[in-house]
């Protein structure tokens, strides 16, 4: 599927495939990689985001007035109500060492036509951990997502390598944009415990493109 508004898209809560997420909810595995969804008997389910102006990751004060209010839940409880969606009273942010990682995840093709993937308040509160976001992240201009050592979050990219051959409907025809992969590497892995590098992560090696 993909979801296309003229203006902003705000995500509040953890966005994650279940093929991510194994049989059950979103703690089942780690979705910090969609890796799960190349299974055999697996639904590929892949889904597009595209904003004509901005991608949010919600990040207001709580009822409090301050930012540092985490949310209670992740938004893929089996019976979400309204609690899960609404974006005006937590930040997104995971138990480190749980099976979620610490921080928010966002598993879709996300493409801002003309703005950009960015927190709000980046600079404001305590640090939320790592922005997951596994699939694309095409910006009309790039935006601020934390403080490298304290607000907001660190933003870790990973490229859904289904999407070489399996693309969100209308995605491509949306950007007016024709483009074909014709290669890509594997850059290696990282700490998520342990991020950014200068804290003790793992370094990142990558190959040439073929």
């Amino acid at each position: 599927m993909t979801l296309a508004t003229s203006a902003d898209i705000i995500v509040s809560r953890d966005l994650t495939y279940q093929c991510a997420d194994g049989s059950g909810g979103a703690t089942t595995t780690d979705p910090s990689s969609v890796a799960a969804c190349n299974s055999a008997g697996v639904t590929n389910d892949v889904l597009g985001l595209l904003a004509n102006e901005d991608f949010l990751v919600a990040h207001p004060p709580g009822l409090d007035g301050n930012y540092d209010t985490p949310c209670t839940d992740d938004g893929t409880e089996a019976n979400p109500g309204i609690s899960n969606v609404v974006p005006w009273s937590c930040q997104i942010t995971n138990p480190s060492g749980g099976s979620l990682p610490g921080g928010a995840v966002v598993d879709a093709a996300v493409v801002t036509l003309n703005g950009s993937t960015y927190v709000p308040n980046f600079t404001q509160g305590p640090g939320l951990g790592g922005l997951y976001q596994n699939g694309t992240n095409i910006n009309y201009y790039p935006g601020f997502n934390g403080v490298s050592g304290g607000a907001g979050y660190n933003q870790l990219l990973s490229y859904d390598l289904r999407l070489a051959y399996l693309n969100p409907p209308h995605l491509l025809q949306a950007t007016d944009t024709v483009w074909n992969v014709v290669g890509f590497v594997v850059c290696g892995t990282t700490n998520t415990g342990n991020f950014p590098v200068s804290s003790g992560a793992q370094s990142i090696s990558c190959p040439s493109i073929p």
